[in-house]
């Protein structure tokens, strides 16, 4: 990538001077985040229904990318898989589709939000993705439901 992919990427900030924007810090390296040290994941697998014993837990910190790897390794070593032939191929799938846990997690998370990490934890019957932030003005439940 050269400096112009940097700007149109939004990763830098071209005003007076260049200055990395929210998202270039969150892909730099761990010591240049120092004060995004609150963007982190953690990740629990519970066992049963309830909080009341982890199996495992881990906590993710570093450049994002970094930490979406760390969590989506995580997931696939929790979560359900089943696999079916079609035709002369095995395919397989997870019960609940990874991107869906990496895009509720992380691509929504409100960055701007301190003081708090995303919150990753697996149940034996669900999953929960707790991430700081608030739906945007323009989207209601409802409409998360309506599809």
């Amino acid at each position: 990538m050269d400096f112009s992919d940097f700007l149109n990427l939004k990763l830098l900030k071209k005003d007076q001077k260049v200055y990395p924007t929210v998202g270039g810090i969150l892909l730099a390296p761990q010591k240049v985040m120092s004060e995004f040290e609150y963007a982190g994941i953690k990740a629990a697998r519970f066992k049963g229904n309830d909080m009341d014993e982890f199996i495992d837990n881990k906590e993710f910190r570093g450049p994002l990318y970094d930490q979406v790897n760390m969590a989506m390794n995580f997931a696939k070593q929790y979560i359900a898989k089943n696999g079916k032939i079609m035709e002369l191929q095995r395919i397989d799938q997870y019960e609940i589709p990874l991107p869906a846990i990496r895009d509720n997690a992380v691509v929504h998370r409100d960055y701007s939000l301190k003081g708090s990490d995303i919150k990753f934890a697996i149940f034996d019957d669900r999953i929960e993705i707790t991430s700081p932030g608030a739906l945007p003005k323009s989207i209601e439940i409802d409409d998360i439901i309506a599809g």
